[in-house]
């Protein structure tokens, strides 16, 4: 996968890594919605927003997709939720 020609299991690979388990984690059809959301939410919150140092556009997008998620890391079902509900 390649991403304005830098190769994303090079330069990304734990980003990578945990935002395919995610999307895995989403498709996933034998448990709850509600139950993929906090799972897939705990496997991009293992990802950390310095892993995008020197890609400003990625770090920003990414600063976002956080601000969404992390509403209340303490809370992971009601973060879920509140996400899903956008």
């Amino acid at each position: 996968m390649c991403y304005k020609g830098i190769k994303m299991d090079e330069k990304y690979a734990n980003a990578r890594e945990h935002f395919f388990a995610a999307i895995r984690t989403l498709a996933a059809p034998s448990d709850t919605i509600q139950t993929r959301l906090i799972d897939a939410n705990v496997n991009i919150l293992h990802v950390t927003i310095d892993e995008f140092d020197g890609d400003r556009e990625l770090n920003f997008k990414f600063a976002k997709i956080l601000d969404l998620l992390a509403v209340d890391q303490d809370d992971m079902e009601t973060v879920a939720l509140e996400t899903a509900a956008c």
